[in-house]
């Protein structure tokens, strides 16, 4: 399909579900007055999704709200109107607007952790919903029909998770029963903002193939809040792009990446890095609303270690182990191991990106916080250039730690808000003894500041005063400040808009070209990790199951779990919309528990090519089942973790597909199969 509504969805004569026409919000602020969104157009029909995308700021959110009638004081509806079905929602009366949410209008919101109430079982919210919507069903039918959504919305085994709690559940399955909540009234429209922001590749895939369905099986209208344009090309059908309050382009699905006519959206679009985006050049920016390079500047050389020369790591961890031991309480009964790294070897040179990737639960952030010393490993061993640091203490450590310092995910959350932007930057110094004299720590943090990009006027100023781009340059000014010989970077762009994120990326790159400093880049934006790093580790439930150079790992990966990672990434790109109505390209169900994982090789219940997938070449595949895979060579520099490594190197002929990708394709049922 490339592009319009989905087959057996076009309802042209019935008119649009929604129509929005001429919409002023406005907000009354301590500053003045706010036009957040200023004269906009849009409509949805029956199985249509819409995409609406833009940078934070942009107006999309209150857009969304407005679809439902929920902008709250101090914000205002000040012109336009909002029509359900031809009826306006703003000349309602409050109790019959009400009675349109979650019955025929309802909404997923980007957090499902701040939507979802912690100490109720996730049965019980859903059955809530059930009867607010349908008081007369009986407790027998409730109870049925929150297991139907709970399958609708692909939650495994929804007999047993009926009774569990959020904390539970993995992001993924807490946003898909947000989609359950939201379809318990059986809606006509569905408004979901940001609700793949926060999730891994493959979790992404699985939660976009529940809204597909949603169109396709039950003619359910979606508008799409987000500022991912690979989402937008593996979903939606059309797309207004919003700027400033204001609707600046409005195309077709893959119209809108073929012949994209304002500068803004193809800044939004060129600034996003694919698998195929060249790693010798910058990543284009947006500013001011246009792109700000045509052109980007080419990459500056990162200072390595000669050829050959037998340099040591600037820091290095082997056999790294993290279990934690964990009481089942009353609720849950028991006890157990939780294996968050289970015997992970990393190493990052002078001046070498080293990516870390993996789906959430992967133990990435608990590898990262070993390398920090942030936690102590149950086993292996931590060195800073060669020398050990596992176990040091006291002065010790904070030596260490001026050697490798951390940026994490929440910049926001890591700076201490009371305190102000100069009181931050001085800290670290003060703490290692840096600059005793407070007039040299004041133009250190001047300096910093330049460093990143950022104003010295700003010193006085708290973190609350802004953006979530500024706030990442400040938390990166931070760990500079101590000059670090290695970063720790755990998921540091992922909360950001893609133009934001650009511009960090490029500045990291800058201050690495410049400092000769190692970096270790956490993420799950497979694309980024290939653009931006120079070697890769794909972890997989605490271990490590593929590594090498990024471009190898990435184009032509030797393990299956690495291939569903790549194949799960969404493109933004007119070829998507053609695999938009096929099943999500991701492994089979939810990751085993890291407090029983399988024995053999962990990822066998998930792999395409394993033995559950293979029946009819089943043979010697049950070795995935009672052997574990060794971490292995298999050419100079890459190493798998998979007895099949071999069959998947012939496969890949050491050559990606052309649009690279891996080329591991999907079969007619959906299952992920495909012949050697």
């Amino acid at each position: 399909m490339t592009g319009g509504t989905r087959p057996g969805t076009d309802r042209a004569g019935e008119g649009p579900l929604i129509e929005v026409s001429g919409l002023h919000v406005g907000f009354a602020t301590a500053s003045g007055h706010v036009r957040a969104v200023r004269g906009v157009d849009l409509e949805v029909r029956a199985g249509e999704t819409l995409g609406v995308v833009g940078e934070s700021g942009s107006g999309k959110t209150v857009t969304a709200l407005s679809l439902l009638g929920e902008v709250r004081a101090p914000g205002r509806v000040e012109a336009g109107t909002v029509r359900y079905r031809g009826r306006d929602l703003f000349a309602m009366a409050e109790r019959e607007r009400a009675a349109l949410r979650g019955s025929r209008i309802s909404m997923v919101f980007q957090d499902p952790m701040n939507s979802l109430d912690p100490v109720m079982r996730v049965g019980h919210q859903l059955g809530e919903t059930i009867r607010l919507h349908r008081p007369g069903l009986g407790r027998a039918a409730v109870r049925a029909r929150a297991l139907e959504l709970m399958r609708l919305v692909g939650i495994p085994d929804p007999e047993r998770r009926f009774a569990d709690y959020p904390f539970a559940f993995s992001g993924g399955m807490r946003q898909r029963m947000m989609i359950a909540l939201a379809m318990s009234g059986e809606p006509e429209v569905l408004v979901a903002d940001e609700p793949t922001t926060a999730l891994d590749v493959t979790v992404q895939a699985q939660v976009l193939d529940v809204f597909a369905r949603l169109g396709r099986e039950f003619s359910t209208a979606i508008v799409l809040v987000t500022h991912n344009f690979g989402v937008v090309a593996r979903l939606c059908d059309r797309v207004i792009v919003m700027h400033e309050g204001r609707v600046v382009e409005r195309a077709g699905v893959p119209e809108v990446f073929t012949g994209a006519r304002h500068p803004y959206t193809r800044g939004l679009i060129a600034c996003v890095p694919r698998m195929t985006t060249p790693r010798d050049r910058g990543l284009p920016v947006v500013v001011d609303g246009a792109l700000g390079e045509e052109a980007p500047a080419p990459r500056a050389p990162r200072p390595r270690a000669a050829p050959g020369a037998a340099a040591v790591p600037a820091l290095r961890g082997t056999g790294l182990v993290k279990h934690h031991r964990v009481r089942g309480g009353l609720l849950r009964g028991g006890a157990g191991v939780v294996r968050s790294v289970d015997g992970v070897d990393v190493e990052v040179a002078p001046g070498e990106s080293l990516g870390i990737v993996g789906e959430s639960g992967c133990g990435k952030s608990s590898l990262a916080r070993l390398l920090v010393r942030a936690d102590e490993p149950t086993a292996g061993r931590v060195e800073a250039d060669g020398a050990e640091v596992t176990g040091r203490s006291g002065r010790g450590l904070r030596e260490f730690r001026r050697t490798v310092q951390m940026i994490f995910q929440d910049p926001l959350a890591s700076l201490n808000g009371r305190m102000s932007i100069g009181a931050l930057l001085e800290e670290p110094m003060i703490v290692h003894g840096l600059e005793p004299d407070r007039a040299a720590r004041r133009k250190r943090c001047g300096e910093l500041l330049a460093a990143v990009g950022l104003p010295d006027d700003i010193l006085d100023r708290r973190p609350r005063q802004f953006s979530g781009g500024q706030l990442q340059r400040i938390a990166i000014a931070r760990a500079l400040a101590v000059d670090p010989r290695v970063l720790v970077c755990d998921e540091p762009v992922s909360s950001l808009d893609v133009s934001l994120q650009a511009q960090v990326v490029n500045l990291l790159d800058a201050l690495q070209a410049e400092r000769g400093m190692g970096y270790v880049f956490i993420s799950h934006d497979v694309s980024l990790v290939r653009y931006f790093t120079d070697r890769v580790v794909v972890m997989y439930l605490g271990t490590a199951v593929e590594s090498g150079p990024s471009p190898d790992v990435l184009d032509a990966p030797l393990h299956p779990y690495t291939r569903t990672l790549v194949d799960s990434v969404p493109e933004p790109g007119p070829s998507a919309a053609e695999r938009r109505d096929g099943p999500a390209p991701a492994p089979v169900g939810e990751p085993p528990s890291p407090l029983d994982p399988p024995g053999g090789c962990r990822f066998h219940p998930r792999c395409p090519i394993g033995p559950a997938f293979r029946d009819r070449e089943a043979e010697g595949r049950e070795r995935c089942v009672s052997e574990a895979p060794p971490l292995r060579e298999i050419r100079p520099g890459r190493t798998t973790a998979c007895h099949f490594a071999e069959e998947l190197l012939g496969e890949s002929g050491d050559e990606a597909d052309g649009d690279g990708k891996s080329g591991m394709g999907e079969s007619e049922d959906g299952s992920g199969e495909r012949d050697a």
